[in-house]
């Protein structure tokens, strides 16, 4: 099951290498002990959720060269 990321999340994941769920997984979990701020750590970690819990096909379909990734979309 695929869950809409929140706009916290589609900014973080914009922000790294996002070429593959596996590489853009490593990143973000890469980055969790550098990051101090509550909420953006509570954010990587909602991003680290829904990309775990989706398949490849669909992180592919997610079009991240778009605003698809935006809550607003799934309305």
């Amino acid at each position: 099951m695929c869950y809409p990321f929140l706009p916290e999340e589609s900014d973080i994941i914009r922000s790294f290498d996002a070429s593959d769920r596996e590489t853009l997984l490593f990143e973000l979990r890469q980055a969790l002990p550098d990051i101090y701020q509550p909420d953006t750590k509570r954010a990587v970690y909602g991003a680290i959720y829904k990309l775990e819990d989706m398949t490849d096909e669909e992180f592919d379909a997610l079009g991240l060269d778009d605003d698809a990734l935006a809550w607003g979309d799934y309305e």
